[in-house]
């Protein structure tokens, strides 16, 4: 979370999150209206499309 703070970003950058299953950081950045490509593992993949997030399969 800190680098929603320390970090310049607007509406419409970009962001990647590892291990993002957690979802706090995904939820917050996609309220700022940051797209966010999240790696998790599959049967974590349609959870992270609910908070909004691209998942990404980190094992393929």
């Amino acid at each position: 979370m800190t680098a929603l703070k320390d970090v310049p970003l607007n509406a419409g950058d970009t962001i990647v999150v590892h291990g993002a299953s957690g979802g706090m950081l995904v939820q917050l950045a996609v309220a700022r209206c940051i797209t966010v490509i999240a790696t998790a593992s599959e049967p974590n993949h349609e959870y992270l499309r609910w908070l909004g997030a691209v998942p990404v399969a980190y094992r393929s």
